[in-house]
């Protein structure tokens, strides 16, 4: 890859995402504080989708995974923004989720259900389990960040604590875009590593100008990132993806309140950085 065009990937597809879910987040999280991010990262990402796939990686309809990526981080938001509406009725909320999500998953699986060599196109029972072990994994790193931008939205909350959670995201989406890239998708790896650039922007943001990360933007994180993570299918490693998934849930782990309040961010930034690493080794070293 020559230098020229690192240096414009870095821009188009880190420096400017960054710079727009940034300044998004920055002018609204004053006037909705719970939607600024989810807002922010949308604005961010699909600006970053086009700097790096350029207006040719965009189709309608799509028929790839790149290409349903804008599709469904508006689709996303959308759900995010109005999920406030049934989400204190558990049922209803999971309901819409796992319909929405069910109805993707059976669209995206389709060039593995119907195959066009018989002997290598998935049976029924095969299509059944690779759609519940799939949705499994997802709601179950989805659920993580329910729980968490739950208790990060706190009106008492120090900034360094709220951008704390961001951070830790960052970390995991970081991780998944190296895991992807060393599982051979390159542009997959980029758009991921779009994500984490706008989730990093709000991080800074929320620990300079305090801001919290809301429950609006989970719909939008888990989607992005999980749909990369779908290579599980073809070259990325099963194991690495299982470890994604469960890396938000080390930051429920107790942080002993002795030291100072950056020593426990950092140990909090440790203990979601830890299965992050060994997700990247386990690409590393199966893909």
């Amino acid at each position: 890859m020559s230098p020229d065009l690192l240096v414009q990937l870095a821009l188009l597809g880190i420096l400017l995402p960054a710079v727009v879910s940034g300044l998004v987040f920055l002018g609204l999280k004053g006037v909705m504080p719970d939607r600024a991010a989810a807002l922010a990262i949308a604005a961010g990402f699909i600006t970053g989708f086009f700097g790096v796939s350029g207006l040719g990686g965009y189709a309608f309809p799509p028929r790839t995974i790149q290409q349903w990526l804008p599709h469904v981080a508006v689709v996303a938001l959308v759900l995010g923004l109005l999920e406030p509406m049934w989400a204190k009725n558990l049922v209803s909320r999971w309901s819409v989720r796992l319909v929405l999500l069910e109805l993707l998953l059976w669209r995206l699986f389709q060039p593995f259900i119907n195959h066009p060599f018989p002997s290598r196109s998935w049976s029924t029972a095969q299509t059944i389990t690779n759609l519940l072990v799939t949705t499994l994994v997802i709601a179950l790193f989805w659920t993580a960040l329910d729980w968490l931008t739950r208790t990060q939205a706190s009106e008492n909350a120090s900034p360094e604590r709220e951008g704390t959670l961001p951070a830790a995201i960052t970390l995991i989406a970081a991780g998944s875009a190296i895991s992807v890239v060393l599982a051979h998708s390159l542009v997959m790896g980029q758009l991921t590593g779009v994500v984490a650039a706008t989730l990093g922007a709000v991080a800074v943001v929320a620990w300079l100008f305090k801001g919290y990360l809301g429950q609006a933007a989970t719909p939008l994180i888990t989607m992005l990132l999980a749909l990369p993570w779908l290579s599980l299918f073809t070259t990325l490693p099963g194991a690495a993806v299982i470890v994604l998934a469960l890396a938000p849930w080390a930051f429920f782990i107790p942080v002993a309140e002795s030291g100072s309040k950056w020593q426990r961010v950092i140990f909090k930034l440790g203990l979601v950085a830890l299965p992050t690493f060994v997700a990247v080794f386990l690409a590393f070293q199966l893909s």
